[in-house]
This record gives structure tokens, sequence and C-alpha cells, in this order.
């Protein structure tokens, strides 16, 4: 059902560009898009069959995290770039796209905050590398492999606290505070993950009601800059209203309606989705979330411990990529990372379910029909 979900998710993607562009230039505009992201997906889930798949490439891309990290740190501390610059002298300066099309070159954010620059290592940007870093720490907390590959790659994705981001900061507490949760689990029986979703879902929907501003403007207090908390509620107000206008296919790579004042970029991924391509793309991928999500946390609890972690630490990787679409649109790495996170956790779903025995229901009822009839068919 999520590779039904994702693969309808990416042809809406190439229908939406044919039906705002042209067949011609909406192929052309949409193929980069698509190889991205189904792309992404597809060898994601034909890569991983099993957790400990998962917890080999977790191991193999340790030089790399460590890499990342590294620059994350030395360039915040020493308020000079060094990567992005090293890729200019060798390929050229990187192109600023505006609407889809290339306006000049990409200026390099220039910010201080807490003394320190906020770094982009080898990022497109310090976000971006903070989205990737912080989703990663559960999986390497929770991930069972031996202790110093697990200290290591934890340190590296502490490394996103560099970006200087309120939502890398806020991402990594949740992170932390959702796995010392699941931690101490055990001892507050009945509590299960099942009651505390519910609950945070119910008193996140009282917040939003009964607090001026919503849940946005009490975070936002908050953060380093609480200015970009008022920002993001007038883009999901503006954007809204672009979409609830246009939401069959989007409005491509147009600019939205929206006062002169607020900036043109719209810092949410699945409120970015819908303006370029309608509301059929990021429900059908929200659908396939919530889908793997359920199903994940169900398996969890047949599995052995070193296992049920995992899974778990999937989820809430999931978790902080949903907490972190709120704040930033994946591009360029990060939608690649996401579509990835999607597909390995689709395959873990999928083994965990075989080798525990569990199926969804009405496919475990198929197969036993299909069983019964094959032996009145022999008999």
């Amino acid at each position: 059902m999520v590779d039904a979900l994702v693969a309808v998710g990416c042809s809406w993607i190439v229908i939406s560009f044919v039906g705002l562009y042209g067949s011609k230039t909406g192929i052309i505009r949409s193929l980069a898009v698509v190889l991205d992201t189904f792309g992404a997906y597809v060898i994601a889930r034909g890569s991983i069959s099993n957790l400990n798949d998962l917890r080999r490439v977790l191991i193999l891309i340790l030089p790399g995290l460590m890499f990342a990290a590294a620059f994350f740190a030395i360039e915040s501390l020493s308020r000079q770039l060094l990567i992005r610059p090293l890729y200019a002298s060798l390929f050229g300066d990187a192109v600023n796209y505006e609407a889809g099309v290339a306006r000049g070159n990409l200026a390099l954010l220039y910010e201080i905050r807490l003394g320190l620059r906020r770094a982009y290592s080898v990022f497109s940007f310090p976000i971006l590398g903070a989205v990737i870093l912080t989703s990663l720490l559960p999986l390497y907390l929770m991930s069972g492999i031996r202790m110093r590959a697990l200290v290591i790659g934890s340190i590296a994705c502490g490394a996103a606290f560099f970006s200087i981001s309120s939502a890398a900061f806020i991402a990594i507490v949740l992170a932390l505070g959702m796995v010392g949760f699941d931690r101490f689990l055990p001892y507050l029986r009945p509590l299960r993950w099942p009651y505390v979703a519910v609950g945070l879902v119910f008193y996140g929907v009282l917040a939003e009601i009964a607090l001026k501003g919503g849940v946005v403007g009490a975070i936002g207090r908050f953060t380093l800059n609480p200015a970009t908390a008022y920002i993001r509620r007038m883009q999901w107000k503006y954007g809204g209203e672009t979409v609830m206008e246009n939401p069959l296919f989007g409005i491509g790579y147009s600019i939205h309606n929206k006062p002169a004042w607020l900036t043109d970029a719209i810092d949410a991924h699945f409120l970015s989705l819908a303006l370029r391509n309608g509301l059929m793309t990021p429900v059908l991928f929200a659908i396939a979330v919530i889908v793997l999500m359920f199903s994940l946390g169900r398996v969890a609890s047949y599995l052995p411990q070193t296992d049920r972690s995992l899974v778990i630490g999937l989820n809430i990787m999931l978790t902080i990529l949903i907490f972190s679409s709120m704040t930033v649109t994946f591009f360029s790495e990060a939608n690649v990372f996401f579509m990835i996170a999607l597909g390995v956790s689709t395959s873990c779903m999928v083994a965990t379910m075989q080798s525990s025995g569990r199926q969804i229901p009405i496919i475990s009822t198929m197969v036993r029909q299909t069983q019964t009839q094959f032996q009145l068919n022999n008999r």
C-alpha cells in the first residue's frame, strides 16, 4: 500500500506539470523531481531487505557522517566556510533557482547566532544538514550496533547543533526525549505509544484552538528568532488560500498570492508540494507515512527487544522528519533523504511483518482463503 501511494503521488507530479506547462515542457520539468523522489524511494526499497541491512548501512555511512559533522563544527567555530568555497573552486558557483528558473549565482548565508556562524559543511543549506543528522540520531541510539559505532554515530548526529537552528535544537530534544521515554516505558505500564500519540494529538489540537497564534506561535516564543514563527503562520495562511484556489494541479513554480512584504519562500514541505503539484501528491505522501508508522508500531511489540528498539527508532525518525517538514521545505539532498527514509522504513516494515508472522488483516484473510481453496482442489 505504501509503495502504491508513493508511486501514484509521484505520478501526479508529472501529471500536474503536464497540466500546467504542456506535455513537452511539463515532462522535462518533472523528470528531475521524479528521479530524485521516486528514484530515491525505489533504490532504498531495493537495497534494504531487513533490519540487519539497515544496521550495516548505519556503519557504512559513518565516515561520511563524521566528515560532515567535523566541518559543521569547524565552520561554525571559525566562522569561515570551507567546503562550499572548495566546491565552487572546482565546479563553479552554485546556481540560484527562483520559480524553477536559474537567476544568477547562489549567495551563501552569513548569519551569526549565539556567537557561532550557521555552518553549511557539505549540505545545500544549514537546516537541511540538521534535518538529516537529527533524523539519524534515534536510529543510532536504538540500532543495537556495537557501542563504539553507536557513540561515534550519535556524536556525529549531534553536530546538527552547529546549524544554529531552533528547529534543529527542538528536533534533538525531541529525539532524545522519545528515545528516553521508550527506555522507561516498561516501568510505566499500562502506558503505551498509541496512548501517548493520541494524547499528543488531542492536546495539540486543543492548544491550536486555545492558544493565541496556535502551537506554532507558542513554540515560536522560545526560538532563536520568534519573528520566523509569525512568518511561517503567514506562509500557511496565504499559501493555503492559494492551494484551495488551485487544488488539482497547484501553481507549479509560480509565486503564490501574498502581500509584498512576505518572502516568496515556503518553509513547509507538504505545503510546498501542494502549491507546486496540487493536493493529491502531499495527501498521498501523508497517508503513506501514517500507514507506515502505524504498521511499524503494530509489529514492534511482536519482535525481540533489539529489533523492536530499531523499529521504534524508525518511527521516531519519521516523527522528526514530519516535525521538520513543518518548518522547512525538503529540497535537494533533504528530499532525497526523506524518500530514502520512507523506502528503508517500508522495507523494514515488510521484513519484520514476515519474520514475526504478522500480516495486514485483509491480506492474511486472502492468504488463508487461497490456502484453503488449494487444499480442497488437491483433494
